[in-house]
């Protein structure tokens, strides 16, 4: 029997509807983490952001006291990439990414990386890192010893292959532009495990929050390759589809295909959101005329406005001390309607994660 073929919308009301994004939750946050598996979180704002645009009646206090309590973590994870994950599945998936680590160290220094120590690093790196320090102090304490290699190329790969986790510090946003880090261990109160279990259960959780997806599309979203097996252990839990090209698509068997024709609301995605970063073809959201407009070089997608499900338009904030701006650019005409709906959006924005501002303004404009 032939696999059934998903239309792009298909697709686009799936991919909304397990990225919550058809309508806010009202699960914990620490919930949401648990079925998203982790947000990108290469800028402080970017997860709350997105919690913002998934969960109802959203602060950022409700991620940062999670995270001052041990609970979340920001630390490299998928993609060697900074992410916002509970601490528990940190600590599980951690050791299982370290191909996607190693492999990121060999992409940055192509041409030395064989003349890197990892053993000495990791001696050096560890005693170290038992006490908080930014990367700043890491190299300059790289600096002090003789090394095989950079203090640059040492700090790097001190980063991909020693458990590091930023410390939280009372910021709107959690975090800082030049975080400390310090060993999982000592935050946490134990290491990353070494569990056979953990790819498989990474990749039934990617299927949960991003099927129907590709073998492809799993590689890309956790930064490895090989993941045949992990996904051939999974067999009997699938089902497999075609999308418009007849791509085989799997997902799990249990899990719902939503029709296109269910309404979505306009929402607003921040910088590397999840929703355009889990699949390799990103048609299924990001229609392939606006792609160049929010795929930028080294991988930065940014942010952008969802109308009927896709991406139609970017935005952007200017915040100082007391005034905020939140500017949208549009690609082309939208629905009657939606610029109220939109401008509705943005304030409600600016209320709930800017109350301090003395001054806000929503400006909405044609590219």
């Amino acid at each position: 029997m032939a696999n059934r073929k998903l239309s792009t919308r298909e697709l686009n009301r799936t991919l909304l509807a397990r990225q919550l994004l058809l309508a806010r939750s009202s699960d914990s946050v620490d919930r949401v983490l648990r079925r998203l598996v982790a947000l990108q979180s290469q800028v402080p704002q970017s997860p709350h952001l997105a919690l913002w645009s998934r969960v109802a009646d959203y602060t950022p206090d409700s991620l940062n006291s999670l995270a001052k309590n041990h609970r979340v973590v920001r630390a490299t994870a998928m993609r060697a990439t900074l992410h916002t994950l509970l601490s528990e599945d940190y600590l599980r998936f951690r050791s299982a990414l370290q191909p996607a680590m190693s492999k990121a160290l060999r992409g940055f220094f192509s041409s030395s990386w064989k003349e890197i120590n990892l053993e000495g690093i990791r001696l050096l790196g560890e005693e170290f890192m038992a006490v908080p320090h930014t990367f700043a102090e890491l190299k300059a304490h790289f600096g002090q010893h003789p090394l095989s290699c950079s203090p640059e190329a040492a700090t790097y790969a001190a980063r991909t292959h020693l458990p590091l986790v930023q410390i939280p510090e009372d910021k709107l946003w959690g975090y800082s532009n030049n975080p400390k880090y310090v060993l999982a261990s000592e935050w946490l109160g134990r290491s990353p495990q070494e569990d056979d279990g953990a790819l498989a259960s990474l990749a039934r959780r990617y299927l949960q929050a991003y099927g129907p997806a590709s073998r492809q599309d799993l590689e890309y979203w956790t930064g490895m390759t090989g993941m045949r097996g992990v996904l051939e252990k999974l067999r009997p839990e699938l089902v497999e589809y075609v999308d418009k090209s007849g791509k085989k698509l799997m997902d799990l068997e249990e899990a719902e295909i939503l029709p296109g024709d269910v309404p979505a609301p306009l929402r607003l995605l921040p910088e590397w959101d999840s929703a355009l970063l889990g699949h390799v073809d990103r048609s299924r959201i990001l229609p392939e005329s606006y792609r160049k407009a929010i795929v930028r070089t080294v991988g930065r997608i940014m942010p952008s406005v969802l109308v009927d499900g896709f991406v139609a338009g970017t935005w952007q904030i200017t915040a100082s001390s007391k005034r905020v701006r939140l500017e949208v650019t549009l690609f082309a005409p939208v629905p009657e309607g939606t610029h109220l709906e939109l401008e509705a959006e943005a304030w409600r924005l600016l209320q709930d994660l800017y109350p301090e501002a003395r001054h806000t303004e929503v400006l909405i404009k044609r590219g």
